[in-house]
């Protein structure tokens, strides 16, 4: 895997590493003629991809001496050089085959830029505090129970993402509404109705966070995104999973690594027939919309 500090390794304009000695194509990294970290690939295609720029990466064509074509990468904002590793990594993994021809990698290298570069955005409006904990713990819930438990395809289909009048987690006859709590709160919010509400029973599981110091090496929101990344082994589950990140408001910003947690607790309930809680067959048709708070300590006999 390349990390920041491979690429400030580099050293000079048109300073490249090669990616890995057996890697089936050219694939490098380092700095392009003007010193800017960048990505190249380089091989004998057609280009027949309309692939264009953005505001944070510059792309450029080259013919090489040999006959064959190189197409560069170069990052224009290094606050984005985080994601622009992980940009670099799902590209290794995509032209790993190999069996790959050199337009076959062609394809899957703009196949790979036209999905990572919705994590690039320069815009400065960063999440709340609270919605960077929610989206915490439906991550580690998609890390640590769902992979585990139905795969990553599957885990990653039945997120709901930012529609929160929806179970955040439903497939098959099962489903799961996720929240993350401070240590040691004493309640929890159920945002609508709808979270907890439903003919079958479900579960109900509780993060409990601290906030850390900026040094501390816990769980922040862009390193746990980071790891989703590379861990997630198929390009079409990587898009859908960006898709819906990028639906909940999230992309990549260094302000991220200020919000620094520890998990203390995890505990799931059983949403059953009897659990406390307003559903829409029991209030008025009147009543468009409720939340409501759960004590806890209430909870604690539903607790598995």
């Amino acid at each position: 895997m390349i990390t920041e500090y491979d690429f400030n390794l580099a050293s000079g304009a048109n300073s490249w590493k090669r990616v890995g000695d057996t890697h089936p194509v050219n694939l490098y990294y380092g700095k392009d003629d003007q010193g800017r970290n960048a990505i190249e690939f380089s091989g004998h295609f057609v280009i027949n991809r309309k692939i264009h720029s953005s505001v944070v990466i510059e792309i450029t064509h080259y013919k090489n001496p040999d006959g064959g074509k190189s197409i560069v990468f170069s990052l224009l904002d290094n606050k984005l050089l985080h994601p622009f590793c992980d940009f670099l990594n799902t590209m290794i993994e995509a032209t790993s085959q190999y069996s790959l021809s050199n337009q076959d990698a062609y394809h899957s290298v703009c196949e790979v830029y036209f999905i990572m570069q919705k994590m690039f955005r320069t815009n400065s409006d960063i999440l709340s505090e609270a919605e960077i904990k929610g989206l915490i713990g439906e991550l580690l819930f998609i890390k640590e129970n769902l992979f585990p438990m139905v795969g990553q395809t599957k885990a990653i289909g039945a997120w709901s993402g930012a529609e929160k009048t929806r179970k955040d987690f439903a497939f098959d006859h099962e489903w799961y509404e996720v929240k993350t709590i401070d240590f040691g709160k004493e309640t929890v919010h159920i945002s609508s109705i709808e979270q907890l509400d439903s003919p079958i029973e479900g579960s109900l599981v509780i993060f409990q966070v601290e906030r850390m110091a900026e040094e501390y090496d816990g769980i922040n929101l862009n390193k746990l995104v980071s790891g989703l990344l590379n861990q997630i082994v198929s390009v079409n589950d990587k898009d859908i999973f960006i898709s819906k990140l990028q639906d909940a408001h999230y992309s990549y910003s260094p302000k991220y690594d200020e919000f620094e947690y520890e998990l203390r607790a995890v505990d799931e309930y059983r949403v059953t027939a009897d659990f406390p809680r307003i559903t829409r067959a029991g209030i008025s048709p009147a009543i468009a919309k409720a939340s409501f708070d759960l004590t806890i300590a209430e909870i604690l006999p539903y607790k598995k």
